[in-house]
This record gives C-alpha cells, structure tokens and sequence, in this order.
C-alpha cells in the first residue's frame, strides 16, 4: 500500500504544479477558460482519489476493517472524516493537515473549475 499511496501523492503533486503553472493563468485568458476549467476539473478528481486512499489506509490501519466498511457505506467518503478523526485521536497530525488540505483543495479547484466551465 505504500507504493500506491507514494504514487498517488506524487501524481497529485504533478497535477498541483501544472494546475499553478498553466491552467490558473489560462483561466484569465478569455479563450482558453474552458479549457483550463476542464484541467481543473480533472485536477480535483485526481486530489480526491489521492485524498481518499489516504482516509482509507488511515482508517483500515487504526481502526481496522469494521471501520472501514461504515466510512465505504456513507457513500464511500466517509472514510476521509473516518481518516481524520483517526489521525486525532493517534496523533497523526501531518497526516491530518494532509487530509484537511487535500480535502479543501478538491473543493477549490472542482468549484473554480465548474464555474470555468459554466461560464464559458
């Protein structure tokens, strides 16, 4: 598991530079506003899947299976709030500034994306 969740960060951390580097500044460009829309988009499905593997290992390794199941039931992300709460209750503060951050971050870039796209 560590080699998926090390992959995944990397990915997203790729995926947060070129979001910085080439679609934020496209998206005051008038012509390539939906584009750059569409990248964030994609962006913030990228944060998420990396956010969510994350709660899910957090929340299988102190908590263990039972646990698990309940956060995969309340439509599949509860494990992220699962992961948090464990992350305070162990400790884990990097791991929970990660999964705060992270968390807001797919929010910002959906939101700001959508409205990318809506608009133009």
């Amino acid at each position: 598991m560590d080699k998926v969740i090390s992959w995944s960060v990397a990915i997203s951390q790729i995926f947060f530079v070129i979001d910085i580097i080439i679609f934020l500044p496209m998206s005051f460009i008038t012509k390539t506003k939906k584009f750059a829309g569409k990248g964030l988009v994609f962006s913030s499905f990228i944060f998420g899947i990396t956010v969510w593997l994350l709660g899910a290992i957090i929340t299988f390794s102190y908590w263990g299976i039972v646990a698990l199941i309940i956060g995969l039931v309340l439509m599949g992300v509860g494990v992220i709030p699962m992961g948090m709460v464990a992350c305070f209750i162990n400790g884990l503060w990097f791991e929970l500034i990660f999964l705060v951050i992270g968390s807001i971050l797919i929010f910002i870039t959906r939101a700001y994306g959508l409205s990318l796209i809506e608009r133009y």
